[in-house]
């Protein structure tokens, strides 16, 4: 059976003699940096992050042809700042629709350095010169709570993401073959604190058929503090699993993902109660729901909403993502027979940040798995090895 120690050596053996240069070169086409300036508001954020499809990009200081970069601002700041701007998210009957109306302009009035002082020091935008290792990106970009790194080589600067790596890994994984051929149960209980142990593919009869790979689909993956103590949250450390139900009002589960410090939500075939006036602010029993994964709803789906969309917090999730999105967005699934190798292929293939892991008899969501955690399976590996 392959084990994550019989993997070392193949990994340790192909990444310590990369560069990031090996990686810039790979790639098709050079992203241009797409920048915000220090000076725009977070109306002009989400309209540049829905313009060029993204969920982060730095933050200029200067001119845009002689920047200076301060950070990176991602939706996961914007996520941080709804909920100190509008505290009905917690318990949206107890707000007026003009209340609420108010707040949400007033969120998208507020400046960009608003949401980047979010940031935790630690997040920071890494910077590095093409000649450093890849491994050193690999453990940035898996340790490091961030998806996105500035790359100087001889000719410009460039932006490298978590996918382009990830991409990059799959199209040599011929070289790890121990690694992929690893099934997910045995990856998710070394790399996701919350998956103790799962049932390995040999221990139940699975049938023979194979899941269908969802349509390609362009998609990510404390106690409510006051607008003084509220800070980004690094969501998805341990890749934390939380459910909430169909009909959850969008600006609720927006709060319960910040509260739980995640980055999305597993939505599933379930109807939540209706909440009670006595309800503790740090109460996450809505999170709590259990039924077949029907969808998932993420901290990028607020790059989707317009000034005009307030009264759209309040709808449920369901008529919230038919509206912004078009349709109601069919996550990508991985179950106990898939390997790494078929899990990474999924991700890659559907523009996916996530895979959620679901038990076979009912499509429950079990765990997430997340690009980020692809990264650490590696890391994982390279840490095996010493």
């Amino acid at each position: 059976m392959a084990t994550f120690e019989r993997s070392t050596t193949e990994v340790t053996q192909f990444l310590q003699a990369l560069t990031v240069q090996d990686l810039v070169d790979a790639l098709a086409t050079p992203r241009p940096i797409v920048a915000v300036a220090e000076s725009a508001r977070v109306e002009d954020l989400l309209s540049l992050l829905r313009e060029h499809a993204i969920q982060a990009c730095p933050v200029y200081r200067g001119t845009p042809a002689c920047p200076t970069y301060t950070g990176i601002v991602s939706v996961l700041n914007l996520l941080a700042l709804l909920v100190s701007e509008v505290p009905g998210s917690k318990s949206p009957k107890l707000v007026t629709s003009e209340d609420q109306r108010q707040q949400w302009m007033s969120f998208l009035r507020r400046p960009v350095t608003d949401a980047l002082a979010l940031n935790r020091p630690d997040q920071v935008l890494p910077e590095f010169r093409s000649s450093d290792s890849v491994i050193r990106l690999l453990r940035t970009f898996a340790l490091g709570g961030t998806y996105r790194a500035l790359v100087h080589t001889p000719r410009d600067t460039i932006l490298i993401s978590q996918s382009d790596l990830v991409r990059y890994l799959w199209r040599h994984h011929v070289q790890f073959p121990t690694l992929m051929d690893l099934t997910m149960p045995q990856v998710l209980t070394k790399v996701n604190p919350q998956v103790a142990a799962v049932p390995s593919p040999s221990a139940v009869e699975l049938p023979a058929t194979t899941v269908p790979v969802p349509a390609p689909r362009r998609d990510l993956d404390a106690k409510i503090p006051s607008k003084q103590s509220v800070a980004l949250q690094e969501p998805g450390r341990s890749s934390t699993l939380r459910t909430v139900a169909l009909n959850t009002p969008v600006l609720h589960a927006f709060w319960l993902m910040y509260h739980a410090h995640v980055s999305a939500l597993a939505v599933v075939d379930s109807l939540m109660r209706s909440p009670r006036s006595d309800d503790s602010a740090g109460s996450l029993s809505e999170t709590l729901v259990t039924g077949p994964l029907s969808t998932e709803l993420s901290a990028s789906h607020l790059r989707l909403l317009f000034a005009r969309d307030w009264a759209l917090l309040d709808k449920p999730i369901i008529p919230f993502l038919l509206t912004t999105v078009g349709e109601v967005p069919t996550p990508f699934v991985i179950r106990r027979r898939f390997t790494l190798s078929q899990c990474v292929a999924g991700l890659l293939t559907t523009a996916s940040r996530r895979a959620w892991f679901v038990a076979d008899a009912d499509d429950a969501p079990l765990a997430v798995f997340t690009m980020t955690d692809v990264l650490r399976t590696f890391n994982h590996a390279l840490i095996v090895d010493g």
